[in-house]
């Protein structure tokens, strides 16, 4: 079930509406299934590599089997869905609140907001570190956040599965953020929920690298420099798919991503990505939004024009 007219309406009421906090949303209820299932798995299951494979198959089964029968009831509660899943005006939100509070000079304020979207710790940072890795995280999440959801919508619609495709992922990468760690507590139950998030990860990686250029040439930034940081440097980082949204980002703004962090107060090290060829500048999370923006732009026309073909 759906149609590409559903998926514009959703698209349509991310752009005015984006994520707003009084409005429930469906993550919030796959991560209590996933402490609640966690929980009962830890009890009655001795060996954790086990019982991750039951939590990761079973959330995402269930998310998937829940959001397909509700998107059967009616038509608004499967654009509800649809547009639930996508992520680029929130995205957008959370960047430029960082830009804002930087502008104003208080970098006290822009490491508290930076905060609520990144993993390492910001009470050290510069304004110059807060605004790489603000810019860092819009290019990872371009991938994750945005370009992935839209790609599991697009490849579900020709069978009408786009929104069980679509929660089956969105499961898979809360599963990621809640319990895929490399700590004590989750080396072994988070392992399956992981390399899960991974595979379904892959084409999107891939794909939103693979645009990143062209949006760069139409955000009038680095687009050919996007391309030679992209094919250099994806292989560096860590994570077999943020390389490819980070290193193009990386390029097409002239900087350099990337690099050691700190932790949990513990210093990570890193490679760095891309060549820093001039100095960070507030405006570059401004120029991050607007890739990202005209990557699932571009991304939503050629998905259009191919199901029209396949339809």
């Amino acid at each position: 079930m759906g149609s590409l007219s559903e998926l514009f309406i959703a698209v349509g009421l991310d752009v005015v509406l984006g994520d707003p906090s009084w409005l429930p949303h469906p993550v919030q209820l796959i991560g209590q299934f996933i402490t609640v299932l966690e929980k009962f798995l830890r009890q009655q299951i001795k060996n954790e590599a086990v019982a991750g494979v039951w939590l990761g198959s079973l959330t995402v089964l269930v998310s998937a089997g829940i959001a397909w029968g509700l998107s059967c009831l009616h038509p608004w509660v499967r654009i509800y869905l649809v547009y639930a899943a996508l992520a680029p005006r929130c995205l957008m939100n959370e960047a430029l609140a960082v830009k804002r509070v930087l502008q104003q000079g208080n970098v006290l304020a822009a490491r508290q907001q930076l905060s609520r979207v990144v993993g390492r710790d910001t009470a050290s940072l510069s304004a110059a570190d807060i605004i790489r890795a603000t810019v860092e995280t819009v290019a990872e999440n371009t991938a994750d956040g945005v370009i992935a959801p839209l790609f599991y919508l697009l490849l579900g619609l020709p069978w009408g599965l786009s929104v069980p495709f679509v929660w089956a992922f969105k499961a898979a990468s809360t599963l990621d953020s809640m319990v895929g760690y490399k700590n004590q507590r989750y080396f072994y139950l988070g392992r399956f929920s992981a390399r899960l998030d991974d595979v379904l990860g892959y084409l999107p990686a891939r794909i939103t690298g693979l645009l990143l250029p062209v949006a760069a040439w139409l955000c009038r930034q680095d687009a050919r420099l996007a391309w030679r940081m992209l094919w250099r440097d994806h292989g560096k980082h860590a994570s077999p798919n943020s390389g490819w949204s980070e290193a193009a980002m990386a390029g097409a703004l002239r900087l350099r991503l990337g690099g050691g962090a700190y932790y949990q107060g513990k210093w990570v090290e890193k490679p760095t990505l891309g060549e820093a060829l001039r100095l960070p500048e507030p405006r570059d999370i401004t120029r991050a939004c607007c890739l990202m923006w005209a990557t699932y732009i571009i991304l939503l026309a050629l998905g259009t024009v191919l199901i029209r073909r396949w339809l």
